[in-house]
């Protein structure tokens, strides 16, 4: 449960509530996950802007991010894509774009124990969640 609690919000000042929901969405979408897209998705609406998460999904690569988003999301994507290709310069990149390492860390635990997750549910084979994890209340701390 524990793992939980710490996707229910960035766990740094640093990251945005939008953009750790999209961290999420991404990352479960890229593991092809079916156990928890139904509370990735009710925490992605609440904090998109009234955004589907597909469409937060599919801006990730548009001009309408922040150099500071567009940094994050990418790191996301290759660290659930391909961990073992991070480098110090990914690091690096973060601070360059006025990010500090607490960010870092901070997605990169998110990236971990989403994915974590999704692919023990997708090994145990467990049916998708049929309710969000959070409450409405909850979502928007």
């Amino acid at each position: 449960m524990m793992g939980f609690e710490l996707l229910e919000r960035p766990q740094t000042e640093g990251l945005s509530a939008r953009i750790h929901a999209l961290v999420r969405g991404l990352v479960t979408n890229m593991n092809r996950s079916t156990y928890s897209p139904v509370t990735t998705r009710s925490l992605a609406n609440k904090v998109g802007e009234g955004k589907r998460l597909d469409s937060l999904i599919a801006e990730w690569n548009t001009d309408s991010l922040s150099d500071p988003d567009r940094v994050i999301l990418e790191f996301a994507l290759k660290a659930t894509r391909s961990t073992y290709k991070i480098t110090e310069k990914d690091a690096q990149e973060f601070r360059d774009n006025g990010l500090n390492d607490e960010v870092y860390v901070d997605v990169l635990n998110t990236v971990a124990i989403q994915t974590s997750h999704d692919r023990l549910a997708n090994c145990l084979g467990i049916s998708a969640d049929s309710l969000p994890i959070l409450t409405s209340q909850e979502a928007a701390q």
